[in-house]
């Protein structure tokens, strides 16, 4: 079999006929027939005899070149191709290697590790920024359009509330000035019935009324003034020569005969009595017969300056009564000035000693009135007690000095007097001593003799008379 295959294959390569015998030979073969030839020829296949015999044929071939040639163009190229590809991929590596360890060298230096960190941090915040800032500005641009259109609708609530407010506003300026006009109508209305309630009162013999008429016709800027002038004249106008009708007193039955009291007894019973009783109680205090003149003339005075009970036809009554007596003017009502200039010269001159028919012509009554501030002095202050010093009229006689005096509204008493022994000056000590209604009448024998009134001046504790004597004030 291996003679029959070399020969086979000495003579494909120089004959045809041998060509188509070998084409016959392998058609006429089957399939298994080749498996055992296959191993047959290839167990008897010398690797450099029969290599070299192959290559000898097929270099002799002009076909084979024609197919070898390209595929060694192909294969240099492969090689060619993968030899740079090799080198390049050794060539990166390598300088891949060089730079990282250049650069693990040199992030080892702290100045350059920081300055890559900070770098690094501006790059990936870049590449963050980069990847989100679509995002922002998407959210930004909703944000926007949302503020945008927030804005929008809270300008026109804005506007909205503005307008409710202004009208609010408007409404309550309106309000306002209604319920000021409905105060001021109110007040105007309050006023107009008081000042009808006071004028009816006030006419119904109400003096606390009647003075308030009087106080608002004197106001210039009360807004009823000028009829408040008009109803207190007319009122006042009624009260001349008054003929009205008023309330006896209902006198009880007692043991205590009314006729007999004293003053202090008759300022009780005052005390009691109440405004519609005020004036008949005036009346019978005028009709006292056992009060002295002064004293009844300061009782009415009291009634009509101070207290009558919120009577004005008690105070008319006492008024009317002290100036039929002292002959005073009291025209119109309710008006005192006259009757009290009357009553100053009343107190100056009246006598509080019963002055004798046959009295001896060396006899003084020297009175001193409430007024007469240059003829006393008070020299101690004790509260309840007062020391008194007195300048007599004239130097009385050593021993001779009685003395009385009268408080408005009281009894008259005797004062105890000490004479300095010098000439016209004597002091006493008073229990409820009043400057403004305290009367002092003294009763002395003149002594001609003595005809020089003496100065006197008070220091802190000593009284000096004439500039010059001394006498110590206990």
């Amino acid at each position: 079999m291996e003679d029959i295959a070399v020969r086979v294959a000495r003579k494909l390569g120089t004959d045809d006929l041998d060509r188509r015998v070998t084409a016959r030979v392998v058609k006429s073969l089957r399939k298994d027939d080749w498996k055992p030839l296959a191993n047959q020829v290839l167990k008897s296949l010398n690797i450099f005899y029969h290599g070299r015999q192959v290559a000898y044929i097929l270099l002799g071939l002009w076909r084979f070149w024609l197919l070898f040639i390209p595929i060694i163009l192909f294969a240099l190229l492969t090689v060619w191709g993968l030899g740079a590809w090799v080198a390049r991929d050794r060539a990166v590596n390598l300088f891949n290697g060089t730079v990282t360890n250049q650069i693990k060298l040199q992030f080892k230096d702290p100045r350059i590790s920081n300055i890559v960190v900070s770098v690094a941090s501006i790059e990936a915040t870049n590449v963050l920024l980069g990847q989100i800032q679509p995002t922002i500005t998407d959210f930004q641009r909703t944000v926007s359009n949302s503020f945008v259109q927030l804005q929008t609708n809270i300008d026109a609530r804005i506007q909205e509330v503005d307008w409710r407010l202004k009208e609010s506003q408007r409404i309550e300026t309106n309000l306002q000035a209604i319920i000021t006009d409905a105060r001021q109508a109110l007040h105007r209305l309050d006023e107009d019935s008081e000042f009808v309630t006071t004028a009816t009162m006030a006419d119904h013999d109400d003096r606390s009324a009647y003075e308030k008429l009087r106080n608002w016709a004197n106001d210039q800027s009360f807004r009823r003034h000028e009829f408040a002038a008009r109803v207190a004249t007319r009122i006042q106008t009624s009260y001349y020569k008054d003929e009205r009708p008023w309330f006896a007193i209902d006198w009880p039955a007692s043991s205590t005969n009314r006729f007999a009291w004293n003053m202090e007894q008759v300022s009780t019973a005052w005390t009691l009595m109440n405004e519609k009783l005020a004036n008949d109680f005036v009346r019978f205090v005028w009709g006292h017969t056992n009060l002295l003149r002064e004293q009844r003339i300061s009782f009415l005075r009291s009634v009509y300056l101070k207290d009558s009970h919120n009577s004005l036809q008690a105070a008319n009554t006492a008024a009317s009564l002290v100036s039929g007596d002292l002959g005073g003017p009291y025209n119109p009502a309710f008006t005192y000035g006259g009757l009290e200039e009357r009553w100053l010269e009343f107190t100056a001159t009246n006598h509080l000693f019963n002055i004798p028919t046959n009295c001896p012509t060396n006899m003084v009554y020297d009175v001193i009135p409430p007024a007469s501030t240059n003829r006393l002095m008070i020299l101690r202050d004790w509260g309840n007690a007062n020391l008194v010093l007195f300048k007599l009229k004239y130097a009385p006689v050593s021993g001779s000095v009685t003395g009385l005096w009268w408080k408005a509204g009281g009894s008259v008493d005797h004062c105890s007097v000490w004479s300095t022994h010098y000439l016209n000056v004597v002091w006493g000590a008073f229990a409820g001593w009043n400057s403004n209604s305290t009367k002092c009448e003294f009763e002395y024998e003149r002594d001609f003799s003595k005809t020089t009134v003496r100065t006197i001046s008070v220091t802190t504790n000593a009284l000096i008379l004439d500039d010059s004597v001394r006498i110590p004030i206990p």
